[in-house]
């Protein structure tokens, strides 16, 4: 059976990794992603500190925008891989992998022995929604949250089937490590118990209520040790709270309603749905309603709860949803396996087709790992600013402080892909200490009086040297 279902993983890999690839391992990032990978590297060369995360020195010196975890996990990547750019990405891809890893160990508790080796099947889904496929390549923090949310999940399932305390425990820290990746958004595994209690007639309230208590008091508990043990946490986290939480609640609009996210959920899973159409009419089986694995509905209402929360807000995103996906393929690959089984069962591993199939298999996945190399040192986008920002790079001294007009101090992206490539500037008007100066075209000011212009073929900015 094993053997059987290797091409199908074989292709899902190679689908997923062909999908990505013009953008996977080219440089060019979105802009958040590109600031966290700054903080990240930043922190691993010794700018700011695990508790004071540093940005630039003009701008959110002292970063309070997300908790701290997520830089603190990416900053290792950068001790141990250097700076390049693909750093961020072996890091994101080192998420999914390990997202992907839990992904396959909740479904051998929820699938059971007969399923089991149709783990390909979640994962497809997974991977097929367009969101996750962007994910993988712009460093997103919802990217590592999603470990954690994952695990508090996979302990929640467990505790229904042995040592119940030990891992009510561990999914209530998971929770926390997931609140500490994105803050509160990461809460929602802990609707796992009220779903069960819901569904499963089984599952007594007090077994519930017993069990939230515990998730809770875990939650709590791993709090008060890091207060007790990092003082410095507390006030991070204060200021992280009133400046992003309390804030982005209050006084930020991205959307023009709050049911954005929740539409938005729903394109994103119509990959999901259409497989799911597909094999309704190839099997003329119809099921819409009743399933026997009630891990469907469970699964599915957990994710929906990482949903719903978002709409409080009118600071909306479809990369918020990142960590809710797993789940959906979870419940839609139960929903759709029993199916699934019945088609592969037909396979006959000793015929030709088959053999044709396998090989083209891990020729596909050949393929697919050939494209990716094939871009890297490409540029995926942002081709104007990072031209001109590494022959900014090969011209000026390493270390060497430069400052820039104004006006680019607060574009976010420019000034992270200046510090991303190892250009520290700051805001010309805040300081006089500088050699270079870097201004956009065409810019005309007595800020570059006793400067030359160095001629390097920019085509976005100007650099300046002084006499």
């Amino acid at each position: 059976m094993k053997s059987k279902q290797l091409p199908f993983l074989l292709i899902t890999i190679a689908l997923f990794m062909l999908v990505v690839s013009p953008k996977w391992l080219s440089d060019g990032m979105f802009c958040d992603g590109l600031s966290y990978a700054v903080i990240s590297k930043n922190l691993a060369h010794g700018l700011g500190s695990f508790w004071d995360l540093f940005f630039t020195s003009d701008f959110e010196r002292h970063f309070r925008g997300q908790p701290s975890l997520a830089f603190g996990m990416e900053s290792l990547f950068f001790r141990i891989l250097g700076d390049g750019y693909l750093v961020e990405r072996a890091y994101s891809f080192f998420t999914y992998l390990v997202t992907g890893f839990v992904l396959v160990r909740i479904w051998k508790h929820v699938a059971g022995k007969q399923y089991f080796v149709f783990y390909w099947l979640p994962l497809l889904l997974w991977l097929s929604v367009p969101v996750v496929i962007w994910g993988v390549s712009n460093n997103m923090l919802e990217n590592t949250m999603a470990i954690f949310t994952m695990l508090a999940v996979l302990f929640g399932i467990k505790s229904y089937q042995g040592k119940r305390v030990v891992n009510i425990i561990l999914s209530g820290v998971m929770v926390f490590l997931a609140v500490m990746s994105k803050g509160p958004v990461g809460l929602f595994p802990m609707a796992l118990p009220f779903w069960v209690f819901v569904l499963n007639k089984n599952v007594s309230f007090n077994r519930f209520f017993q069990d939230t208590v515990l998730m809770i008091a875990a939650l709590t508990g791993s709090f008060l040790v890091l207060f007790i043990l990092f003082p410095a946490s507390i006030d991070n986290l204060i200021s992280y709270l009133y400046t992003q939480v309390i804030y982005s609640v209050t006084s930020v609009t991205t959307v023009s309603s709050r049911f954005y996210i929740l539409g938005r959920f729903l394109t994103e899973i119509v990959p999901v749905f259409v497989a799911f159409v597909i094999l309704t009419v190839i099997t003329g089986k119809i099921k819409w309603i009743h399933h026997n694995n009630l891990w469907v509905y469970i699964l599915f209402l957990t994710g929906l709860s990482g949903v719903i929360p978002i709409m409080v807000s009118m600071k909306q995103s479809g990369f918020y949803l990142l960590p809710v996906f797993p789940l959906v393929a979870l419940a839609f690959g139960l929903y759709m396996v029993p199916e699934v089984k019945l088609l592969t069962d037909r396979i006959n591993v000793s015929k030709k087709g088959f053999v044709v199939f396998k090989y083209f298999a891990f020729f596909l996945l050949v393929i697919s790992l050939i494209v990716n190399i094939l871009q890297i040192n490409n540029t995926g986008r942002d081709k104007e600013i990072l031209h001109d920002v590494y022959l900014i790079e090969s011209v000026i001294p390493h270390g060497t402080v430069v400052a820039v007009e104004p006006s680019i101090t607060f574009d976010w992206l420019v000034v992270g892909y200046f510090w991303r490539n190892n250009i520290d500037c700051l805001n010309a008007e805040n300081s006089e200490d500088f050699d270079y100066l870097i201004v956009n075209k065409n810019y005309s000011d007595s800020l570059i009086a006793g400067f030359q212009r160095v001629s390097v073929g920019l085509n976005k900015f100007d650099l300046y040297k002084r006499y």
